[in-house]
């Protein structure tokens, strides 16, 4: 058996069953594998400790032995001396010593040798066969044989030792496995001195022999549970630790797992004695706090569980989460075995769930906002719709006055448009959102569009006995590239946005360009002195479904798309739009900018007033006369709503079709087949796209894949961008949005009749 086996062995076979330690006169038996650290280290301490005293004993002792011989004179009969009483009384001291000496010896486990180097004549204690488990009367205790019982990887080691004490007339100790006859090994802790002669010279060696095996295996035993605990600690996400706080407020880590390196940057070995460099580690807010709960936790012995954070030099904060159970000690300390671990995480997750719930509630206080201000933007034109329609079903016809029904229908006109406008402006927001909005950049005549804002919105301005000046503070181009349709609707939303909410004063348009890195843009300043805006309503303006708070939709209405569909435009079209300046009962003004880019020939003036009088002088053509649509040919509308059914009819026949109509696309396709048989075809279909049965774009597709050339125009509800798309990929020849526009739907009609494929 090697040694580190036979090392093995030992300690298995040990650390499986309690081992007698023996104290001063008391023998007790302890199981090592249960003693924690700190009583596997006091342990240990008392077993060095006995052991240095009873070594020091014999040592006494034996010196007393030996005084005690010396002083001895020869025994004599009773006839040659009359002291023979006082001489055993001696024998019977000496007699005594020596059996409190085997006493001692027995109980450390100690045995003492003596050899004499010139007559190789080797002494051995009782208790030193018992250590080595020798017979005395078989087993002669020579050098050879005493070096024969060592271990054979440790005879080079004791062997060395002894050497230089016999070399240097010095002292040796050495710790070696020592063989016993039963097959079992012990640990052997040998101390000794060299003799020497009056003349100085080596004549023997003595010494002592210790059983340390206990003690081995306790710190075997020890060091495999710390083994074993550093193991565990190493694998756990955090820091399992040990903390003392001392009597007179000093503390420390007695241990401490690597992850105290990782979670406070601070290696363990640091904070052994002293652990204030841990602390130093805690944010200096919540340094009160930590030492409020330990001190709490070791007046009451009740468990610490507290979460702070940790500040590092580098600015970061780390959150910690901390838990140990606490116990006094014999000198007063209190000591925790605990765990901590990073919890920056779980806090960040925390945080963020906040917040989501706090934007949830926001959107979801939003929302109801938007819903409410919605119904009231649709309720209202429709109660004016619904209620002259009545009207106009309950007059007499020949009562009716021509003013009263022209003012009836448009004022149904004027409410309908208002409600399609809510609808487009919730569609471009969904365009964009949905990335489906694009812009063109096409030949624009600038001046032109300002004098179309001036004239759209002064009858808004004049009504409400505001100003409205339209002015240019710097040259313009009469013409640009861009987008018309986005820039006017821009410009109107930011007029419009003024007229509604100034109640006296003047709007000012002051159009110009600038320079921006280097780049050209056209600006349109809108300024008004209406009511302003506080700080907290500017944060919101530029929101969707925002305005400055609910109070001003109440007042003023609109669905809060405006600004918020104005800048997004501006910004697709490459410029942006801006709140200057505001102050609350002093007014607002925005700024619009998009790039300033004149076509080639491009004209430039530096008023409107200019421009007009361009215009006037100017000869232009009359335009001609718009001529009345006449549509010749049979048409088949497929549509599932009988209303826009009877519209459609209506209009289409006014215009001289014939019109043939079916409730949705399975019986239009069934009409078709029927006239196409008959040699009677249709000479174009109207579709809905969305109806039962079977809906506009399955009827398309059905009639392409039968050879149809038959050409097809789509009318659909929908008006995202790519629904024209879709409506052309299925086979359709056009398209056309709902609401219908007369002009749109005849010029459509009237250019795809006759053209089948």
């Amino acid at each position: 058996m090697s040694l580190n086996e036979l090392e093995d062995h030992s300690v298995t076979n040990s650390a499986s069953s309690e081992s007698t330690v023996a104290t001063g006169v008391s023998v007790r038996r302890i199981d090592p594998a249960s003693l924690s650290h700190s009583e596997m280290c006091k342990l240990i301490h008392e077993l060095q400790t006995e052991q240095i005293k009873l070594e020091s004993q014999v040592e006494a002792l034996s010196k007393t032995i030996q005084n005690l011989t010396a002083s001895q004179s020869p025994v004599f009969s009773t006839e040659e001396d009359a002291g023979t009483h006082s001489a055993l009384k001696d024998r019977d001291s000496i007699e005594e010593n020596e059996r409190r000496l085997r006493e001692s010896q027995s109980i450390a486990r100690l045995g003492s040798f003596h050899w004499n180097a010139v007559t190789n004549q080797v002494i051995w204690s009782d208790q030193l066969f018992r250590i080595y488990g020798r017979d005395p009367e078989s087993f002669e205790p020579s050098f050879e044989n005493y070096i024969a019982c060592v271990h054979p990887n440790d005879r080079p080691h004791v062997l060395q030792t002894l050497q230089t004490a016999m070399a240097t007339l010095g002292e040796f100790e050495h710790e070696y496995l020592a063989f016993r006859p039963d097959g079992r090994y012990c640990w052997i802790h040998a101390r000794g001195r060299a003799i020497v002669n009056e003349g100085g010279q080596f004549v023997g060696m003595e010494g002592t022999c210790q059983d340390t095996t206990d003690r081995k295996t306790a710190e075997s035993g020890m060091i495999e549970a710390l083994n074993r605990l550093e193991k565990i600690a190493s694998r756990v996400p955090g820091m399992v630790y040990e903390f003392r706080l001392r009597p007179d407020g000093t503390m420390c880590f007695p241990y401490a797992s690597e992850g105290m390196r990782t979670i406070f940057q601070v290696g363990p070995e640091e904070v052994n004695v002293d652990g204030a460099k841990v602390f130093s580690r805690v944010h200096p807010e919540d340094i009160a706090s930590v030492h409020l709960s330990t001190q709490n936790s070791a007046q009451d012995l009740s468990l610490w569980i507290h979460e702070f954070r940790l500040q590092f030099s580098d600015g970061t904060e780390r959150w910690i989460a901390g838990t140990a159970a606490p116990t006094r000690e014999p000198d007063g300390s209190t000591l925790w075995h605990g765990y901590v671990a990073d919890i920056t995480d779980r806090k960040q997750a925390e945080q963020n769930l906040i917040e989501a719930h706090a934007a949830a509630e926001e959107a979801n206080r939003a929302k109801s906002a938007f819903l409410a201000n919605m119904s009231h933007e649709i309720r209202t034109p429709l109660t004016a719709m619904l209620g002259f329609a009545e009207i106009l079903g309950e007059e007499d016809t020949s009562s009716q006055k021509l003013e009263n029904r022209k003012n009836i229908t448009e004022t149904i006109k004027k409410s309908g448009n208002h409600l399609l406008t809510i609808i487009n402006d919730i569609l471009d927001l969904s365009k964009i959102e949905a990335n489906k909005m694009t812009v063109e950049k096409v030949e624009t005549s600038l001046l032109r569009l300002l004098c179309e804002v001036e004239t759209l919105m002064l009858p808004s301005a004049t009504g409400k006995g505001l100003v409205l000046d339209v002015c240019l503070n710097a040259p313009i181009p009469d013409r640009i590239q861009c987008d018309p349709t986005r820039l006017r609707q821009v410009l109107l939303n930011l007029v419009g946005n003024s007229i509604k909410f100034t109640e006296a004063g003047r709007i000012q348009i002051k159009a110009s360009s600038i320079c921006e890195d280097n780049r050209n843009f056209f600006v349109v300043d809108i300024e008004d002195t209406g009511m302003g805006m506080s700080v907290e309503q500017t944060e919101r303006v530029f929101l969707p479904f925002g305005q400055g708070d609910n109070s001003m939709t109440r007042i003023h209405g609109g669905t809060g798309l405006g600004l918020s569909l104005s800048r997004r435009f501006a910004r697709m079209m490459g410029g942006d739009v801006q709140l200057l300046h505001t102050e609350v009962g002093r007014g607002s003004c925005f700024r619009m900018q998009v790039p300033l880019e004149p076509v080639a020939d491009a004209k430039w003036f530096v008023s409107l007033e200019q421009y007009k009088i361009s215009l006037k002088n100017a000869t232009v053509a009359e335009p001609p006369a718009k001529t009345k649509i006449k549509l010749l040919g049979r048409i088949l509308l497929a549509e599932d709503g009988i209303d826009n059914q009877r519209l459609i009819a209506f209009l289409l026949r006014s215009a001289g079709a014939t019109v043939e109509t079916a409730d949705n696309g399975r019986i239009a396709l069934e009409m078709i087949e029927y006239q196409e048989a008959a040699g009677m075809p249709f000479d174009l279909l109207v579709s809905d796209m969305q109806m039962p049965e079977m809906d506009g774009y399955s009827l398309a597709r059905s009639l392409r894949e039968s050879g149809s050339k038959l050409p097809i125009l789509a009318l659909t509800a929908n008006a995202m961008s790519d629904d024209e798309w879709k409506c052309i990929e299925a086979g359709c020849d056009d398209y056309t949005i709902k609401p219908i526009s007369k002009s749109v739907l005849l010029s459509k009609c009237d250019a795809w009749l006759g053209k089948r494929k």
